[in-house]
């Protein structure tokens, strides 16, 4: 599914840059990243 976002992303702002620091990317990056975490803790529990 990331390939898939990407390329999708790459594909709508032609390599500008700009898709990568919109609020809406750099929020489900976090969340994902803090997602990945809290399930790690959860089964290391």
């Amino acid at each position: 599914m990331i390939v898939e976002v990407t390329a999708y992303l790459l594909r709508q702002h032609r390599g500008t840059g700009k898709a990568w620091l919109s609020p809406p990317i750099v929020t489900g990056f976090l969340a994902g990243v803090a997602f990945m975490y809290v399930t790690a803790a959860v089964v290391k529990i």
